[in-house]
């Protein structure tokens, strides 16, 4: 029997100037409470199809915890980035 062709390797789409500008956006973001992030999960869900916006916001939501674990106070009160709220953005 014949093998199964190998599956074509994963070609990444650039992104529109749209997407960049989400990026940016993303980029940018301070907002750390419930509110805030509620936003960055329908910016993520509104432009699921863009790698680079997925990644953006990812990247992003990074950032946010590393500046609240490095305030060495833990994450504030009335915080959004608690496990309750990230994981359904992630």
């Amino acid at each position: 029997p014949e093998a199964a062709p190998e599956p074509a390797p994963y070609e990444r789409r650039a992104a529109t100037e749209e997407e960049l500008q989400v990026v940016q956006q993303l980029k940018d973001w301070k907002d750390a409470t419930p509110q805030g992030l509620l936003k960055v999960k329908k910016i993520l869900e509104a432009n699921d199809g863009s790698a680079d916006v997925q990644e953006g916001g990812l990247t992003r939501l990074g950032g946010l915890l590393a500046d609240s674990k490095g305030s060495g106070s833990g994450v504030p009160a009335g915080c959004g980035l608690t496990p309750a709220a990230l994981c359904p953005v992630v």
